[in-house]
């Protein structure tokens, strides 16, 4: 059976793209308040970051199934 603990360096890419675009999002209405002169970069910005997250593999050692990897959550 494979190891189950997570080695330092072996974060899934996928989990920190979503990670910087949830940041993103929430910081966009402060960005606009502030550089509303700015609105059509920040949106860019958004689905930009949105698009390239949408687009990254899942990698990691329990992808794509993190949860049916696990024996004893398998049925029958």
């Amino acid at each position: 059976m494979a190891s189950t603990k997570v080695k330092p360096g072996q974060h899934s890419l996928k989990s920190f793209g979503l990670n910087v675009a949830a940041s993103l999002l929430f910081a966009t209405p402060f960005l606009i308040y502030f550089y509303g002169h700015l609105f059509m970069a920040i949106l860019g910005a958004n689905a930009a970051t949105l698009a390239f997250v949408w687009l990254l593999p899942p990698r990691g050692w329990k992808r794509p199934h993190p949860y049916s990897d696990q024996e004893y959550l398998r049925r029958g």
